[in-house]
């Protein structure tokens, strides 16, 4: 079962370099406005900051999505590395050198992300990872969103860590 929500709201929570947040949205607001709030968060970030987007999407489910924003500078080394096919299954439950060598160049791809946001078939929430933000800041820009998208988005200091959140099954409200 997954957390359910009686009105939309958000979060932000400050870590040592940026800021996260997870923007929650009740069972009424289809997932085709969550992905609309998610890809106006992604470009308005994107043509702020000039940063370039990796997108995956519908896998597993076609609920689940995946971006990452990088500097434009490290666009040839993050698309190179996404371009390419990781290591196999076998590779990784024997954990081979060629899966080691991935893992140890995955980490530093990681290293570049400046703002990620995460859908999932398991919530209905977008969690948002920047460290180019700060909780103020962070919570302008969902803000600014909501408000271009007509979506009343109150901000709950209630809600709890993005983990406790995301995996309740209770029910939340303001």
């Amino acid at each position: 079962m997954a957390p359910r929500f009686k009105k939309n709201m958000y979060r932000t929570y400050r870590k040592d370099k940026g800021a996260d947040a997870i923007i929650c949205f009740t069972d009424e607001v289809p997932y085709k406005s969550v992905f609309l709030f998610r890809d106006k968060l992604a470009d308005k970030v994107s043509e702020v900051y000039d940063l370039f987007i990796i997108k995956f999407e519908g896998e597993p489910t076609l609920v689940d999505s995946w971006f990452r924003l990088f500097e434009k500078q490290d666009e040839r080394i993050v698309k190179s590395f996404f371009n390419r096919k990781g290591p196999g299954v076998f590779a990784s439950i024997f954990k081979t050198e060629k899966w080691r060598d991935y893992k140890r160049e995955e980490e530093k791809i990681n290293q570049l992300v400046r703002f990620e946001l995460i859908t999932s078939h398991d919530h209905p929430c977008i969690e948002v990872y920047s460290s180019i933000h700060s909780g103020d800041e962070l919570s302008e820009l969902i803000e600014s969103v909501a408000t271009d998208l007509n979506i009343d988005m109150p901000k709950n200091l209630n809600l709890g860590s993005m983990a406790e959140i995301i995996m309740s099954n209770r029910s939340f409200d303001l």
